[in-house]
């Protein structure tokens, strides 16, 4: 705990009462955004569960009331909900974070004997083409710019309402978007790209805004809360969409499209689909983990890692076939690759005939030059 003298202050339905020590709240020391956000949900559930909302009264109890409450909770968790045990060491985890962070020792040992067993048979896997495909047929301007996000670049779902005008740079010579993740966090900002495909998708939707009186600039949100049409006060003042937002368009288009299936683990099958064509396509590993934002997956290349934009960007190109979604461009690529095959082909085809007629040319002259040797 860190002193603050006589102070009141209120988090949400949280009070931290006037005392002369402050408490810690659950999300701090967490660098990423979309984390804290996470952590402040499930420790959220955790209080509601324990009937708490004093935090210094909560840690100023006996420790070993504090590991029954959460022994007691983990079970509520496995028994009740019927949570797998990933999700239930997920929300172990927030709070014992949280008691961590105001020096509160607990037994953890002890806590962990009680988590379920693992009965999962861990086979979800990635979106295919056809079914981002089918999604994209139920989409609007607003909800394609979402799905194509995540599916082209690996994006995680919580990223996106932070995402501005500004943190976009149109790279014109491929058509396609640098797109710089989480600008507003120092610890947790990387920057990535998406196909053409997506960068179209932006633009058309940031020209339907512009039409109805979005003063689109840097800080505007790149994807805005729905508005009226008819309402050009609200139009003119854009509020970025909410995380609970965009869950529940891409679970809507989901049912409407008939694919809501526990294989696919809904918006994260984006990010599956966007690393595993990263992986087919032979991107390197180290550059592949940085697009998708997995910082410290690296080792110690967080540290060492120089590698340019320019090379990254090299690299991400060789994916973008199969991130993109549409099938026309797909064949148009297709065909400009036969196109480039035969056009080389015929290149050196005209090569070997020039070469061809150089040498029947060479040997006619030699011939000749034998016969006037022979005449004289």
């Amino acid at each position: 705990m860190r002193q603050q003298g006589q102070q009141q202050q209120t988090d949400a339905s949280i009070t931290l009462p006037q005392q002369e020590w402050q408490v810690y709240k659950v999300d701090e020391g967490i660098p990423s955004p979309n984390t804290k956000l996470r952590y402040r949900s499930a420790f959220s559930l955790f209080l509601r569960h324990c009937r708490q909302t004093d935090l210094y009264l909560l840690i100023q109890q006996n420790p070993r009331l504090i590991e029954g409450q959460i022994i007691d909770y983990i079970n509520f968790l496995s028994e009740e909900k019927y949570y797998a045990r990933g999700s239930i060491c997920a929300a172990v985890s927030t709070i014992l974070h949280f008691f961590e962070m105001n020096d509160v020792i607990l037994n953890k040992k002890k806590i962990s004997r009680f988590l379920p067993e693992d009965v999962s048979d861990h086979t979800d896997r990635a979106y295919t083409h056809e079914e981002i495909q089918q999604l994209l047929q139920r989409c609007d301007e607003r909800s394609r710019v979402i799905i194509l996000l995540m599916a082209s670049t690996g994006m995680r779902i919580g990223a996106i309402p932070a995402l501005q005008i500004g943190h976009l740079e149109k790279i014109a010579e491929y058509n396609l978007y640098k797109i710089t993740v989480y600008a507003n966090f120092p610890r947790a900002k990387y920057y990535t790209f998406c196909t053409p495909e997506t960068a179209t998708a932006i633009d058309s939707y940031l020209a339907y805004r512009q039409r109805f009186n979005d003063p689109l600039n840097k800080t505007s949100p790149l994807v805005r809360e729905q508005f009226e049409i008819d309402d050009p006060f609200v139009a003119a003042n854009p509020r970025p969409i909410a995380h609970r937002t965009i869950a529940y368009i891409v679970d809507e288009i989901l049912k409407r499209s008939g694919l809501k299936t526990k294989e696919v683990m809904r918006s994260h099958g984006f990010r599956k689909f966007a690393i595993t064509m990263m992986k087919k396509a032979r991107v390197d590993f180290s550059d592949r983990e940085f697009l998708v934002g997995h910082r410290y997956s690296r080792g110690l290349d967080v540290n060492y890692d120089r590698t340019s934009e320019e090379d990254r960007l090299q690299e991400y190109l060789k994916a973008i076939e199969l991130l993109t979604i549409s099938p026309e461009y797909r064949l148009r690529k297709e065909v400009q690759d036969k196109d480039q095959i035969i056009n080389h082909k015929l290149r050196e085809k005209d090569d070997a005939l020039v070469s061809l007629s150089d040498q029947v040319m060479k040997l006619m002259t030699e011939v000749q030059e034998l016969k006037t040797h022979r005449s004289s």
